[in-house]
C-alpha cells in the first residue's frame, strides 16, 4: 500500500508590504503584460501621477486624476476637503467635481490605502500677470485675476513679487538698481536711489511713476524707501518750504491712502491733480509732529485713469534723510460666487471679492437690484465680513428671481491724530455680479403617508416633504386642498 503523504503550506499576510509583479491580460508574463506596485494587505496600492487641470473652482471645475490601482475609490480629497463628487471612470482615471475646500495637495483612498499627489492644486485661484516672464508679477487693475481656469500663457499662480515694468524681465522688486540708468531698476519708487548726489525725482516733471502700489487686500502694501539727501524745496510744492521728493500715479479706484513715515524729520504729504501745465493741490496732512512721526492722508473723489502727483517731504528747514511711503488704492469689491449651472439656491452663501478684514476697518455692503422682470425692489444689507447667506429676509431675493449686484466696501480709516475716516468704493455689476439667477422654487409636497387615500382629522399636522432640492428663506407654506372623486382616478370634484 502506497501511502500520499500532502503537505499544504498556508501563508498568512497580515500587514505585508512588497513590490510585486504580477501578469497582465496577455496572461505571458513578458514585458508587455507585467506590471509593478507596492502591496499592502494583498492590495495594490493606488498612486496618482497627473491631473488636470491644476486649479478650478468650486463646484464649476471637474478635475482629472490620472494614476494606477483607482478601483474601489471610496473618497477624493482636495486641500483636505471632500469633492463635491467623484466618478472612478477606470482603474486608471477618476473624474472629481471641486469641493469648497482649499488649495494643497489631491488625496484619494481605495480599499489598499491612499495616495496624493506631488502637485498642488489651486481652489478658487489667483492667477497673476507676468508678461516679461521673470517670475514677478505686474501691477495695477486687471494684473490679477480670480478666474477657474488660466487667461493665458502670461499668467502665473504664483509670485516672486512686484513688476513696476512688466515689459522688462531685467525691472522688478528683486533686481539691482543700476547708476544713471534714469530707471528705478529695484521697483522701490525711486531714481538711482544709491548713487552718490543723486535726487532725480526732485521735482513733479522728474515724478517717480508708482505702478505698482495697487492694494490689492488692505492694508497690505509694498512700502517705497526714499531719501531727502540731495532733493530740494521745489517751488512746485505749495505749502510747505523744506526738502521735497515727487511721485506720480495713476488711480486705480476713486480713493487713495497715502502713509509717510520717517524717524529724522517732521514730515508731510501732499496730494496734487494736473490740469494742463498747472498742479492742483487737492488735500495736505501733517496732523502730527516732531521726528519719528507717521502721517496719513485718506482721499476719495479720484477719477480711475487719472495721473495723480504726491510731492512727500519736510515741513521746514534742510534736515532729513531716509522715509518711507506707501501709496494704497483703495480698491472696490465685487462678487466671488461662480454662479452654478441653474442658479443659486438661497440656503447658498454669497462671497464679496476681499479687499481686508473688519478688524483692519474694512466691510462690505450687498446690493441687490431685481431685473429681467423680477419683482420686488432693490435690497441691500451693510456692515458684513463679506460673507452673507442670501435667505437674509434684509434681502427679500426670490426663487426664480434675477439680480445684479453691487458690492460696495467701506474703509473706516484712521488719519494720522487718530479720527477715523470712512471713505466708500462702490462696486459695479459687472462680471460675476451681473445678472446672478436664483433657481426655481424647490418643490414640496404633503408627505407620503398623508397623502389620499390617509384618513386626517383636523386636530392632524401637515408635513411637507421636499421633493428637489433644499429650501430657504420661507416665511410661511400654503396648502391647497381638492376633492376628488376617488382616489385611484384623481377626478377633481371641488377645489
Amino acid at each position: 500500500m502506497k501511502v500520499l503523504i500532502l503537505f499544504i503550506t498556508a501563508w498568512l499576510c497580515i500587514g505585508f508590504s512588497a513590490i510585486a509583479q504580477y501578469k497582465g491580460g496577455n496572461g505571458r508574463g513578458d514585458a508587455a503584460g507585467i506590471r509593478t506596485g507596492t502591496l499592502l494587505n494583498g492590495l495594490l496600492l493606488p498612486t496618482i501621477t497627473s491631473f488636470t487641470p491644476t486649479a478650478g473652482c468650486t463646484g464649476v471645475t471637474t478635475v482629472t486624476i490620472t494614476g494606477t490601482s483607482f478601483s474601489g475609490a471610496s473618497a477624493v480629497s482636495i486641500g483636505g476637503v471632500a469633492v463635491n463628487s467623484f466618478t472612478v471612470n477606470s482603474a486608471t482615471e477618476i473624474s472629481a467635481l471641486v469641493g469648497s475646500g482649499s488649495t494643497g495637495v489631491i488625496q484619494l483612498t481605495t480599499p489598499a490605502g491612499s495616495a496624493q499627489s506631488t502637485g498642488i492644486f489651486s481652489v478658487n485661484p489667483t492667477w497673476y500677470l507676468d508678461a516679461d516672464g521673470d517670475g514677478y508679477a505686474a501691477v495695477g487693475e486687471g494684473a490679477t485675476q480670480l478666474v477657474c481656469v488660466s487667461p493665458g500663457a502670461a499668467w502665473t499662480l504664483s509670485s516672486l513679487g512686484a513688476d513696476c515694468d512688466d515689459s522688462n524681465p531685467n525691472i522688478n522688486s528683486g533686481a539691482t538698481e543700476i547708476c544713471g540708468d534714469m530707471a528705478d531698476d529695484n521697483c522701490d519708487g525711486n531714481l538711482d536711489e544709491y548713487c552718490p548726489g543723486q535726487s532725480l525725482n526732485d521735482s513733479p516733471v522728474m515724478a517717480v511713476n508708482l505702478q505698482y502700489s495697487v492694494n490689492v487686500t488692505y492694508p497690505n502694501c509694498f512700502p517705497i524707501q526714499g531719501y531727502l539727501t540731495g532733493a530740494t524745496d521745489s517751488p512746485e510744492s505749495a505749502v510747505y518750504n523744506g526738502k521735497d521728493l515727487w511721485y506720480k500715479f495713476t488711480a486705480q479706484s476713486t480713493a487713495v491712502s497715502i502713509t509717510l513715515s520717517s524717524s529724522t524729520h517732521d514730515d508731510f504729504i501732499a496730494l496734487y491733480g494736473y490740469t494742463g501745465s498747472n498742479y492742483l493741490m487737492l488735500a495736505t496732512e501733517n496732523a502730527s509732529s516732531g521726528i519719528n512721526d507717521m502721517e496719513r492722508l485718506n482721499y476719495e473723489g479720484l477719477t480711475p485713469g487719472n495721473v495723480y502727483h504726491v510731492s512727500v517731504g519736510v515741513v521746514s528747514g534742510n534736515v532729513g534723510a531716509g522715509f518711507s511711503l506707501c501709496i494704497q488704492h483703495l480698491m472696490p469689491s465685487g462678487c466671488a460666487t461662480a454662479l452654478p449651472v441653474g442658479g443659486l439656491n438661497l440656503c447658498n452663501a454669497y462671497r464679496a471679492v476681499y479687499r481686508g478684514a473688519p478688524s483692519q476697518g474694512v466691510t462690505y455692503s450687498f446690493n441687490f437690484a431685481p431685473t429681467g422682470g423680477t419683482g420686488g425692489n432693490p435690497t441691500s444689507v451693510s456692515g458684513t465680513n463679506g460673507l452673507i447667506t442670501l435667505s437674509n429676509p434684509s434681502l427679500a431675493l426670490r426663487y426664480g428671481g434675477i439680480y445684479n449686484v453691487t458690492v460696495n466696501a467701506l474703509y473706516a480709516l484712521e488719519n494720522s491724530a487718530g479720527t477715523v475716516e470712512p471713505i466708500s468704493v462702490n462696486g459695479t455689476p459687472s462680471g460675476l455680479c451681473s445678472n446672478v439667477s436664483i433657481i426655481a422654487a424647490p418643490q414640496y409636497q404633503v408627505r407620503a403617508s398623508q397623502i389620499c387615500p390617509a384618513t386626517l382629522f383636523r386636530s392632524n399636522w401637515l408635513i411637507g416633504d421636499r421633493i428637489t432640492s433644499l429650501l430657504c428663506g420661507v416665511q410661511s407654506f400654503t396648502y391647497e386642498f381638492a376633492q376628488v372623486a376617488g382616489c385611484s382616478d384623481g377626478v377633481v370634484v371641488s377645489a
